[in-house]
């Protein structure tokens, strides 16, 4: 069951970029340990300050202090997370732009006629009609693919990602893609709430520019076609501007009086166009700027709303899971023993990382010297103290053929030790397959090898009820790895195979 967390638009922003810089940096370049340690002392002193105990509160001061952290180090980081902000300018420079053009284009073609049946003004309508039908079909349909607009400022960030190098464009990159997705819905409130505006200006900024006009200019009304007569035309200007006509008292002329207002060559026919601009003006205003202006509000107040109340994942998340156990302590300690198999340096550092990854970046981890062969019941023997433990991991190696008699009775007998002491400490299995898949690099079959070794390791390990993972600790992806650590040790899943490559 989801249960997402809401942050305002700014903590929100942050928290992707840290979980971008966080997942895609495993070899903590851009937040060290020591900076992901300190924003999480940060986060939970900030909050219990502020009242704030709950999973949000937390999420935001951690990410708050973390992108700051970000943005000092790495001036791209900082770029983005500039430009990852909606242009506020473009919403006050569209509609006034929109505005102008709506003067502006009263004054192209410099006559003084007011046609009646013409363009812009009938055009301006019939336009925004169109609008209203596509936006109740959308509605119908439950369409919400955003505009383009509203991806514009992602499109800058994509940008900066591809000329940053390494980890840092890897880490823009999924900020560009995770916030995008993430916040579209707000850009589109944002994107939708520029265009009503604008459209309702530019209607205003017609109207604007015809009574400007007309102070210096008389315009003359009146109306030509091939095709319609006096008649016809007295029906549409009534269906047209029969409402402003209500409202404003200003009479529309008889079918004859329509008549006489046919431009007959020239300037001839046609009246002061006082009236009817009138008339124009008011249905522009009733069809095109009062609708608009509402459509614009409503986009405002839903887009103002979503602000303050971003949603992100909950714990239903991977990611926040583990900052939240980082809180609360982290997945306690975790003690790991290699059984027959002496890692290499690199292999257990990258093993550490990788539960702190999964498991929070408090815990405590344990590594002891490797198990000999056939020592399994020595060793039991001496290690009294089990007690004070979370997760105990044997590490094997996938070189090794199982055994039951050994690897199997090593498993079984840190089972009972914890079983019989009362400990609750979860056991799982890790094996290594980096120093099998060195062993038969390039060869043939070598896939088909590892398979099999892989099935006869779930074989002896599944009847003993320890969850057991594989995978390549050299080459391992740490979010993948991570994750399914944290399925197989701290879930419900018996089994869970997480193969690196």
């Amino acid at each position: 069951m989801a249960s997402d967390l809401t942050l305002n638009e700014d903590d929100a922003r942050a928290f992707y970029l840290v979980r971008a810089a966080e997942q895609e940096d495993g070899t903590a370049q851009l937040l060290t340990e020591e900076d992901r340690l300190q924003a999480t002392a940060h986060a939970v002193s900030a909050a219990a300050q502020n009242g704030g105990e709950g999973d949000a509160a937390y999420l935001a001061a951690r990410s708050r202090f973390a992108a700051a952290r970000l943005a000092t180090r790495h001036p791209a980081i900082d770029t983005a997370l500039k430009r990852s902000r909606w242009p506020a300018a473009m919403t006050a420079l569209i509609p006034l732009a929109a505005f102008i053009a709506g003067v502006v284009s009263n004054e192209l073609d410099g006559g003084s006629r007011l046609e009646l049946l013409g363009f812009p003004l009938l055009g301006v309508i019939a336009w925004n009609l169109v609008i209203y039908g596509w936006m109740f079909v959308r509605m119908i349909l439950r369409r919400k693919n955003a505009p383009a607009l509203a991806r514009l400022p992602f499109r800058a960030v994509h940008s900066l990602s591809s000329r940053a190098p390494g980890v840092t464009g890897q880490a823009l990159a999924r900020f560009a893609a995770d916030w995008s997705a993430a916040s579209v819905p707000l850009a589109s409130r944002r994107i939708g709430t520029t265009l009503h505006l604008s459209a309702a200006l530019f209607a205003l900024g017609l109207c604007a520019g015809i009574f400007l006009r007309a102070l210096t200019v008389e315009y003359r009304a009146g109306w030509e076609s091939t095709f319609l007569d006096a008649g016809q035309v007295h029906a549409i200007l009534a269906v047209i501007l029969g409402p402003a006509s209500t409202l404003t008292g200003i009479e529309i002329p008889s079918v004859s009086g329509i008549g006489e207002l046919r431009w007959s060559g020239g300037e001839a026919g046609g009246t002061n166009a006082g009236p009817w601009i009138k008339l124009w003006a008011a249905t522009l205003v009733g069809v095109v700027v009062l609708p608009r202006l509402i459509f614009a509000g409503w986009n405002r107040l839903r887009a103002f709303m979503r602000t303050r109340s971003f949603t992100i994942p909950g714990r239903e998340n991977f990611y926040v899971r583990r900052l939240l156990r980082a809180r609360e302590g982290g997945g306690g300690a975790i003690r790991i023993t290699p059984y027959a198999y002496t890692p290499d340096a690199a292999s257990l550092s990258a093993l550490e990382h990788i539960l702190r990854q999964a498991l929070g970046d408090r815990i405590v981890v344990q590594i002891d010297p490797p198990v000999l062969y056939g020592a399994e019941d020595e060793w039991l023997k001496r290690e009294a103290r089990m007690n004070d433990l979370d997760l105990h991991i044997a590490l094997f190696s996938m070189t090794a053929t199982p055994e039951n008699e050994n690897h199997g009775a090593f498993l079984q007998g840190l089972q009972q030790r914890h079983k019989t002491g009362g400990t609750g400490v979860k056991i799982g299995a890790i094996v290594d397959e980096a120093p099998f898949a060195k062993h038969f690099a390039g060869q043939a079959g070598a896939g088909d090898r590892l398979a099999a070794r892989a099935k006869s390791w779930e074989t002896m390990v599944q009847p003993i009820g320890v969850n057991l993972l594989r995978f390549d600790l050299s080459s391992a992806d740490n979010a993948v790895v991570s994750e399914a650590i944290e399925s197989a040790l701290l879930g419900g899943a018996l089994q869970f195979t997480a193969q690196s490559g």
